[in-house]
C-alpha cells in the first residue's frame, strides 16, 4: 500500500487471510510473556489482534479516508517463481518479497486462526484492537487524516 500516492497492491484475489497484531501488542506481548515464563516456557508465542485480507484492508483504508486508491493486482505464483530464481542466483535480498508473498496471501502460516495453535492475546493480557481503531492511528500517523 502507498498511501501518499493513494495506491494499493494487491496479490491475486487480495482474498487471502493473514493475522495483524499492533507495534503495542507485539511489545507488550513479548513483555507478559517474559514475564510469564511458566506459560511461555519452550513455546511459540502467537499474537493477533485480528485477521484480515488485502481487500478487507484496502476497504477500510477508503472508507476511513474517503477516498478511492488506484489498484494494481499481482500475480503470487509467478512473483514467487521470479524471486525464487532471484535467491538462487544470489540476490538474497529477494528473500523479502517471498516473506511478504506469504504473509498477505495467508498462506505459508500466516493465518493463525485457521491454525492449530494457541492465539495467547488474553493470556498475556493484551488490550483488543478492532482493524478500524489500528487504521485510523496508522492514517494519523501518516498524516493522511
Amino acid at each position: 500500500m502507498h498511501v501518499p500516492e493513494r495506491k494499493f497492491v494487491l496479490w491475486d484475489d487480495g482474498e487471502g487471510y493473514f493475522s495483524c497484531t499492533t507495534e503495542e501488542n507485539t511489545a507488550a506481548g513479548l513483555i507478559n510473556a517474559l514475564k510469564s515464563p511458566v506459560q511461555t516456557k519452550n513455546t511459540n508465542v502467537f499474537l493477533s489482534d485480528f485477521a484480515i485480507t488485502q481487500r478487507q484492508l484496502l476497504d477500510a483504508i477508503e472508507r476511513i479516508q474517503r477516498v478511492k486508491y488506484q489498484v494494481e493486482a499481482l500475480d503470487s505464483e509467478k512473483l514467487v517463481r521470479e524471486k525464487q530464481e532471484a535467491v538462487r542466483q544470489g540476490n538474497h535480498a529477494a528473500t523479502y518479497a517471498l516473506i511478504e508473498t506469504g504473509f498477505v496471501t495467508g498462506r505459508f502460516g500466516s493465518h493463525f486462526e485457521a491454525e492449530e495453535v494457541e492465539i495467547m492475546n488474553e493470556k498475556l493480557g493484551l488490550p483488543k484492537h478492532s482493524l478500524d481503531k489500528v487504521v485510523t492511528g496508522a492514517l494519523k500517523s501518516l498524516r493522511a487524516l
